[in-house]
């Protein structure tokens, strides 16, 4: 995942969006196994994403709390 910087007020929320491609930023996942650059689409089969959680299994996303004061001039 690329960086990203974004203010979030009390109250608000944020969306994760999980996806298995991304073209033409990256080449799509064939889900076969093949390189995607070689795999032609007849090759490609649908695939499942799945994320785990509850019970015993734990996925997070961790967001990093920063003071205002400390992104003064970043990405400016």
């Amino acid at each position: 995942m690329r960086a990203t910087c974004a203010s979030i007020e009390p109250g608000e929320a944020l969306r994760l969006s999980i996806a298995a491609a991304c073209f033409p930023a990256y080449p799509v996942n064939p889900g076969n196994g093949l390189d995607p650059v070689d795999a032609s689409l007849d090759e490609a089969r649908i695939i499942t994403i799945g994320v785990r959680h509850g019970g015993n299994v734990v996925s997070s996303v961790r967001l990093p709390i920063v003071a205002e004061a400390q992104l003064r001039g970043v990405g400016r």
